[in-house]
């Protein structure tokens, strides 16, 4: 039995652990964020600035919480990407007591992590009783590429897995009380909260083959129907954030076009499933050799053996159900097997609905699957190092060589890259985060007019650059205004046409339009980023600029900020700011 006092310590151990691999962004916590692949420019800017606008929208404004601070004047904002709702619990506290966002994010994405690995620790541990193996399973995460150094290290408001493992042992239940489907319930609501659409399907699939199992099956058949109930509550309890992404669909007939990814994920390298890296940031199954190997010899003593408690075949039976489910759900309709592509039988959901053009990366849902490894790894080290029944006790000196074996294994683990992947990177990557010149925020917070930051499309293409745009999103945390600026999963009607307004400043016409499109009150230049065309007109003389309608008023270094001035564009005040 695992006490409070117990899983405390796990805690603290695995918070060490996670430290001591994300080295040195404990200490550079407060200026610095993940930068595990490329999309560290993006995607952990938005992971800062969503968290942070949901702790400060739900602490001043909760009823305009949909309302987001970007996109500007769109409604409904903050659900043209992922919300992260699961993950705020541990980021509010922090940020609303700093103010600093990325302080708030890095210990989100330390403590989430450290308490994933001890929710495995302990599912394993009252499966089998042995902590050497929820070390292990615990490990088998950790050291998981798409963790730390992969998917959820560049987006850490998806960080919040922990709920997973304790899904899983309880759903192993027959749930014949209600305290029972109650926990589940919120456990499950919780785990979906964190992302709505990847992480929510690897929650409710997995459970839902389950429960038809179950129903199939008379002795079951009653928990089959009470797991169905408690999964048609969560679905029922999610609706009203589903609603919001429903309008945003509703607003927007051609959302799918209106986003910077490819409509669809490449095709899965059927060749290399488990041990093989597969797309750039590597799929949730691809696990090391090392715990390939001791689900592999675990699995083939406990057939052999045939013999074990009823907690360690629910371990061996629920951990493959998750494994299996989970690597189905990742599967690309059409995948590569040897270099030929093989179309699966799933590929029926291409056809005839739109699973895959709302699903556009179902490598993620592999989520479940690694779940479901990590528990078929520990509970496979158990099996291993299992003493016979009829053994003589061990001696000191067998738990020595039972301790050392699973240190050399546990280093194995970590050091052994699956097949195609380098070396871990150390120290681990962080990038700087982007601040606010001080020159500027006493003029941001002034007032709360809309602020439009350039550039914000990419030359040439007319399409919006990520990094520019998620930074200005960032920035925004410090002042709170309206941003006609954006980036999330997609965008909003309208707002390319905003942009390219904007692109044209410091032309008069294109300001006045601007002006009465939006309510733009000041513009945010940074000159080291403009095309050398934009450049050269935002170098002219500042009384030119100012005939125009821009009046500088802070500068640093290549940025410049200048606030629209209504005495001089073409139309009377009232009209050109008609709800001021």
């Amino acid at each position: 039995m695992l006490r409070i006092s117990h899983l405390l310590l796990l805690f603290a151990a695995y918070l060490g652990v996670v430290v001591v691999l994300t080295w040195p962004l404990a200490p550079s916590a407060a200026t610095h964020l993940p930068c595990p692949s490329a999309a560290c420019t993006y995607d952990p800017f938005y992971s800062a600035w969503v968290l942070a606008y949901e702790s400060h929208a739900l602490a001043t404004a909760p009823g305009a919480l949909a309302d987001a601070n970007i996109y500007h004047p769109t409604p409904n904002a903050l659900f043209y990407g992922p919300a992260g709702f699961g993950t705020l619990p541990y980021f509010a506290p922090l940020f609303l007591a700093t103010g600093a966002p990325a302080l708030a994010l890095n210990v989100t994405l330390l403590v989430c992590i450290a308490l994933s690995a001890t929710a495995l620790h302990a599912v394993i541990v009252l499966w089998t009783g042995s902590h050497a193996a929820g070390l292990f399973a615990a490990a088998t995460l950790l050291v998981n590429r798409w963790v730390l150094w992969g998917f959820i290290g560049a987006t850490p408001h998806l960080a919040s897995l922990q709920y997973f493992p304790l899904i899983v042992l309880l759903a192993a239940r027959r749930l014949e009380r209600a305290a029972g489907m109650l926990a589940l319930l919120v456990l499950i609501v919780l785990q979906c909260l964190t992302d709505t659409v990847y992480v929510a399907l690897a929650v409710l699939a997995p459970l839902a083959v389950l429960a038809a199992a179950r129903v199939a099956r008379p002795a079951w058949r009653a928990s089959g129907y009470r797991l169905l109930g408690v999964l048609a509550l969560a679905v029922l309890a999610m609706i009203p954030v589903y609603a919001g992404y429903l309008g945003v669909r509703a607003a927007n007939p051609l959302l799918a076009a209106q986003t910077v990814w490819p409509p669809f994920e490449p095709p899965f390298d059927l060749s290399g499933l488990f041990w093989k890296l597969g797309p750039p940031l590597g799929p949730p199954t691809t696990v090391g050799p090392t715990a390939v190997a001791v689900i592999v010899i675990g699995g083939a003593l406990a057939l052999a053996r045939r013999r074990g408690g009823i907690a360690v075949r629910e371990g061996w039976l629920h951990g493959a159900l998750w494994t299996v489910v989970g690597t189905l759900l990742s599967l690309t309709p059409v995948a590569l097997f040897l270099g030929r592509a093989v179309t699966l039988p799933h590929a029926w959901l291409d056809q005839w609905t739109p699973f895959y053009r709302i699903i556009r990366a179902p490598t993620r849902l592999g989520v479940a699957a690694l779940i479901g490894l990590c528990l078929l790894a520990g509970v496979a080290f158990a099996e291993i190092t299992r003493r016979p029944s009829g053994a003589p006790a061990r001696g000191p000196l067998q738990r020595l060589w039972r301790a050392l074996a699973l240190l050399a294994v546990l280093l194995s683990s970590y050091l052994v890259a699956p097949g195609g992947a380098g070396p871990l990177p150390r120290p681990f990557p962080i990038t700087p985060v982007p601040s606010v010149p001080a020159a500027f925020l006493a003029e941001l917070v002034a007032d709360d007019g809309p602020l439009l930051q350039l550039p914000a499309l990419e030359p040439g293409k007319g399409r919006p650059g990520k990094a520019w745009n998620a930074r200005a999103m960032l920035q925004s945390t410090a002042h709170w205004r309206p941003l006609l600026n954006g980036y999330s999963s997609y965008w909003p009607a309208g707002f390319i046409e905003r942009m390219q307004l904007g692109e044209q400043l410091p032309d008069r016409g294109a300001l006045e339009r601007l002006v009465r499109e939006t309510g733009v009150r000041m513009v945010w230049v940074d000159l080291a980023s403009v095309t050398t065309e934009q450049r050269a007109r935002w170098q002219a003389a500042p009384e030119e600029i100012e005939q125009g309608g821009l009046r500088l008023v802070a500068r640093d270094g290549a940025n410049l900020l200048f606030r629209v001035v209504p005495a001089a564009a073409a139309r009377p005040q009232e009209e050109i700011f008609p709800n001021r």
